[in-house]
């Protein structure tokens, strides 16, 4: 309000003026009961032009926004958010031998740009703890590759990887070794589909008594308390990798709903378990799936297979056609 009592208009820039009867239906200002407003584009504020009472605010994504110059373009964009999976967090600098129009860099200013590299590494791995991290984290994204697994078992692997050097209880011990310990115990706990031994084959360099020793330690020292395997998962499993109907998968998952009712599954390695269903279903479909290639998938022997099948059988679980 100035000196004679009158309300002057809210000052702004880049505003777009818009009416009461355009804002959805919504009431008068609570302030002064006017009804005429602006928009602010950039901050998303719907503002009172009487009182400069913000009415609203709207949550934009300027990311999206299209960028007609070089200057709209370096306002708008954003950085991407952090990298869980990376050692550093994805947020330690990169430098490239291009400048920012991706040109290369000039020949009298590659020495330059050398010496930076170096001693940006240098900086970046200035102590023990950042460059095992950093060793770490290479393995890890090596066996997750290998393993086929999602992100979120890597983004959990490199928490409890961190966690775990963070208690100093990486010294004394293998890196390799603990970094496998944290992948399985993060496939535990989001319920993904791994044995021992595919892990142990992950890595050439792995030791399978450290392993396991180092699985333990784990779950002693960070209190992590893994859930138990379940058998849908490897029916999922095996029925992708065989590449089979999805009345494959169907079939066994009913026939093992139905083993749980009659709790039949009690003392059965869900991998075995898992492998028998999808053969029985296989062979009710008329699908071309021997014994062998269901084991082999699934990283079992044949004579388990058999072995769980021939139970059933006796048992009258299943009937084969």
């Amino acid at each position: 309000m100035d000196k004679g009592g009158e309300r002057k208009p809210f000052q702004g820039t880049r505003l777009i003026s818009v009416s009461g009867d355009l804002l959805a239906g919504n009431p008068p200002c609570e302030e002064c009961g006017g009804s005429s407003f602006i928009h602010d584009p950039d901050t998303g504020e719907t503002v009172c032009t009487a009182c400069g009472t913000v009415h609203s605010v709207q949550n934009l994504n300027q990311s999206m926004r299209r960028s007609f110059t070089q200057e709209e373009f370096e306002e708008r964009t954003t950085h991407s958010p952090t990298n869980t999976k990376a050692w550093d967090g994805g947020i330690s600098s990169v430098i490239n031998y291009t400048d920012i129009q991706s040109k290369s860099v000039p020949s009298e200013d590659r020495q330059k740009f050398l010496r930076l590299r170096k001693w940006d590494k240098r900086t970046k791995l200035n102590n023990s703890r950042m460059r095992n991290l950093s060793i770490a984290s290479d393995k890890i994204t090596r066996m997750v590759q290998r393993l086929e697994l999602p992100k979120s078992v890597h983004e959990e692997t490199m928490y409890l990887y961190r966690k775990t050097l963070n208690r100093d209880l990486v010294k004394g011990r293998s890196i390799i070794n603990v970094a496998a310990a944290c992948l399985y115990m993060a496939c535990r706990i989001h319920k993904v589909p791994g044995r021992l031994n595919d892990f142990e084959k992950a890595d050439k360099e792995m030791d399978k008594k450290a392993f396991r020793t180092a699985i333990r330690l784990l779950i002693r020292e960070l209190d992590i308390k893994p859930g138990i395997h379940r058998t849908a998962p490897y029916i999922q499993q095996c029925v992708s990798k065989m590449k089979l109907p999805v009345e494959a998968e169907r079939m066994a998952k009913e026939m093992l709903e139905d083993m749980v009712e009659k709790r039949q599954t009690g003392g059965k390695n869900p991998a075995v378990l898992a492998a028998t269903l999808v053969y029985i279903a296989a062979r009710r479909l008329r699908l071309r799936a021997t014994q062998k290639d269901v084991a082999k998938v699934l990283g079992i022997t044949e004579v388990s297979l058999r072995n769980t099948l021939n139970d059933r059988k006796k048992e009258g679980v299943f009937v084969l056609p």
